[in-house]
């Protein structure tokens, strides 16, 4: 997690170190969105316990999305990334997440749908093929999910202290 901010705070800071001085001032504007809660996402607060499939997920799943919150061991009201995620399917049948900072494009990796179940519970997880992007950045799409129409939230483990994602569809 810790990785994951760093990456995306020195991304920001060096976009806007290459900004003229009059500029930034309307770069930062733009650059930052004040981070929502999971009581924000009406559909995946009430749906925690809901059975979800491979055939769930990949109807809500592909386009674009933008993230709007992180839910973290410390929790805070701060502002987060301009972070964008856009979700496609490869002819290979693989999953391909770019991940877009300040509007471009900053990772991609590719990754498959997994269904997991125990007794009646039934989830879905996502497994990169690779757990760190090209500069050592920690992967982060990755984990269990959870999917409503135009919401979407990403588990890397939030019950071990691990961080979550949560998106809004843009697209």
């Amino acid at each position: 997690m810790k990785k994951l901010l760093l990456g995306f705070s020195l991304l920001s800071l060096l976009y806007l170190s290459s900004c003229k001085p009059s500029d930034q001032d309307d770069v930062q504007a733009l650059k930052t969105f004040k981070a929502e809660s999971i009581v924000d996402f009406d559909c995946l607060y009430k749906s925690a316990d809901v059975p979800l499939t491979i055939a769930d997920v990949k109807k809500e799943i592909y386009g674009e999305w933008q993230m709007k919150g992180i839910i973290a061991m410390v929790q805070s009201d701060a502002e987060i990334p301009d972070v964008k995620l856009v979700i496609s399917q490869k002819s290979d049948g693989k999953q391909l997440a770019e991940i877009l900072n300040d509007g471009k494009l900053a990772y991609s990796s590719t990754f498959d749908l997994e269904q997991n179940s125990h007794e009646k519970l039934k989830w879905v997880t996502i497994k990169p093929d690779r757990e760190y992007f090209n500069d050592s950045t920690y992967n982060f799409i990755r984990g269990s999910i959870r999917i409503c129409p135009g919401e979407l939230l990403i588990d890397n483990g939030m019950a071990f202290d691990a961080p979550a994602f949560l998106f809004r569809k843009n697209k």
